[in-house]
Parts: structure tokens; sequence; C-alpha cells
């Protein structure tokens, strides 16, 4: 997969949908909102599957 900066993902076991922030080696910087609260982690990218912009309509 070829994740780039601005990409929305998701756990491949579920969860939030997460934005892509920054990208290094396989580490992927990810941010997503919980309520009024920005979170952040990194996953690699493994951990990750695309969201279909379908998915939100």
């Amino acid at each position: 997969m070829n994740l780039k900066i601005g990409d929305v993902v998701r756990l491949k076991s579920g969860g939030p949908q997460m934005t892509v922030d920054h990208i290094e080696n396989d580490d992927v910087h990810v941010a997503w909102f919980d309520g009024r609260k920005c979170k952040r982690v990194i996953l690699t990218e493994i951990m990750l599957c695309l969201v279909n912009e379908q998915e939100d309509e």
C-alpha cells in the first residue's frame, strides 16, 4: 500500500478513522479526534487499511 500524507486510514482490526500526517520509513504517524481532543500515534503500515471515501456516505 502506498500511503501518502492526508490519506484516511483505519486499523485493520477496526477503530476510528485516522489521518496520515507524517510517514518515515515503515512508521506512519496518524492523528484523529476523540471528542474535542486530538490524539496521535505512530503505527506500522502493515497494521492499517485505507478508508474508502464511500464509507463516509
